[in-house]
C-alpha cells in the first residue's frame, strides 16, 4: 500500500500565480453515537445492521476543523436523510445555552466561515482548548437531540 500526500493547485485569471492547499482538514465523521440495537433473528445466527456511529435518527454529523478570522473553530456538516424536517439541539457545556438548528428534509447543511444563513452560523463552533476538548466533545454529544418538525 502506498500514502501518497494530497496537494491541490488553483490558479485563476486574476491571479496567475498558483495557490497551493492541502487536504489535511476535510470532514471526518462524528464517531460516537451508539451502535444500533436493530438485531433480527436468522435461523442460529444474530444479525445486526453494520453500525454507523456517525447517524444519529437519520441524520449524518461531520466535523472539520479550521479557522476564521485568525481564531481556531469546529465546522459541522449535517446530513438529513430523513423525508420530514428535523430540529438538531446540542449543548457543548452545562451552563452553555442550548443551540438548535433546523435541517430541512433530505438536504445537506454545511457551516461555513461565512454562512448565508442564521442556522447554517450555528454550525460554527469556537474550537475548545486541548485541556478541556476531552470533557467538552464527551458532554456535547451525550446531549445532541434529533427531532422530527412537527
Amino acid at each position: 500500500m502506498f500514502v501518497f500526500p494530497l496537494l491541490g493547485m488553483s490558479q485563476s485569471a486574476n491571479k496567475p500565480e498558483a495557490t497551493a492547499f492541502t487536504f489535511n482538514d476535510s470532514w471526518r465523521p462524528v464517531n460516537k453515537f451508539s451502535a444500533s440495537e436493530n438485531k433480527t433473528q436468522l435461523g442460529n445466527n444474530l444479525v445486526a445492521a453494520p453500525s454507523l456511529t456517525n447517524v444519529l435518527n437519520g441524520v449524518s454529523f461531520y466535523s472539520k476543523n479550521s479557522e476564521c478570522n485568525a481564531e481556531k473553530m469546529v465546522i459541522l456538516k449535517l446530513i438529513n436523510s430523513n423525508n420530514y424536517d428535523v430540529q438538531i439541539s446540542w449543548q457543548m457545556s452545562p451552563t452553555s445555552p442550548k443551540v438548535v438548528v433546523i435541517v430541512p428534509a433530505l438536504k445537506d447543511y454545511e457551516g461555513s466561515c461565512a454562512p448565508d444563513d442564521k442556522n447554517k452560523a450555528k454550525l460554527v463552533i469556537i474550537k475548545p482548548s486541548e485541556s478541556k476538548k476531552g470533557e467538552a466533545m464527551k458532554y456535547a454529544l451525550s446531549h445532541i437531540s434529533v427531532a422530527e418538525v412537527k
